[in-house]
């Protein structure tokens, strides 16, 4: 048995079908093991409920980050095999429809490809307004997140075209004002800065326009810390 799955493993048929699932059991792990470690921490935290009773919502937490992330996987590795065939069909025996996802993935090609699967995967998990998929605080908080690094990639890429641009890359004779360390540095430094700015500017102003997670960690750092009787609670 063993040798019949390793050959089934091995063929290059079925390669298409096992990324995909295999893609689909590590978003399963990564979200479970990613969520349960923080759900456990901000619970025991941030919750003052009966112990038993915070269980259920690290378990739930657990449960939709996994989901999300493994479904999220699944549909956006199974549209590139898809775009791939679609790709045979229409263009006929070029280079381009007898590439693999598999050699696009690793050679970094076919950008296009990657950004309709995950417009669509990223509607179908976390766009829609539905009880199992969209608005809620978990899917939102990926989506954060993910949205943070879209801005700081797009940063990155305006610099270095800039840089390229300009030559001056390896070039001193523009002195350190164009120094790639240095704009990088200054440019962090301002994002940085704003975005500290905006987010105690809005906790200021109106704390239920934040995601609740955040709330509770800002409500225990800025607001708790102006409380106290005795040393027992300061």
């Amino acid at each position: 048995m063993d040798v019949i799955l390793n050959n089934i493993l091995r063929d290059p048929r079925y390669q298409d079908i096992l990324a995909i699932l295999k893609g689909t059991k590590n978003g399963i792990v990564y979200g479970a093991k990613l969520r349960f470690s923080h759900a456990l921490v901000m619970s025991f935290l941030f919750h003052n409920n009966k112990k038993g009773s915070r269980w259920p919502h690290i378990l739930r937490s657990t449960k939709q980050h996994a989901k999300s992330l493994g479904l999220f996987v699944f549909i956006y590795k199974s549209l590139l095999v898809l775009l791939k065939h679609a790709a045979k069909l229409t263009s006929g025996a070029t280079a381009r429809s007898a590439s693999s996802v598999k050699n696009d993935v690793t050679g970094n090609k076919n950008p296009v490809d990657a950004f309709i699967a995950g417009l669509v995967a990223g509607y179908v998990v976390f766009g829609r307004p539905t009880k199992s998929a969209g608005l809620n605080s978990i899917n939102q908080q990926m989506v954060l997140y993910v949205f943070s690094r879209v801005v700081l990639g797009f940063a990155n890429l305006a610099l270095r075209h800039f840089l390229a641009s300009k030559k001056v890359a390896n070039s001193s004779a523009q002195g350190d004002y164009l120094n790639p360390r240095f704009i990088s540095n200054s440019t962090w430094a301002v994002f940085a800065s704003l975005s500290w700015a905006c987010v105690m500017c809005l906790f200021r102003i109106d704390s239920t326009l934040l995601q609740n997670s955040m709330v509770h960690s800002m409500k225990y750092l800025y607001v708790d810390s102006e409380f106290w009787t005795s040393i027992l609670d300061f």
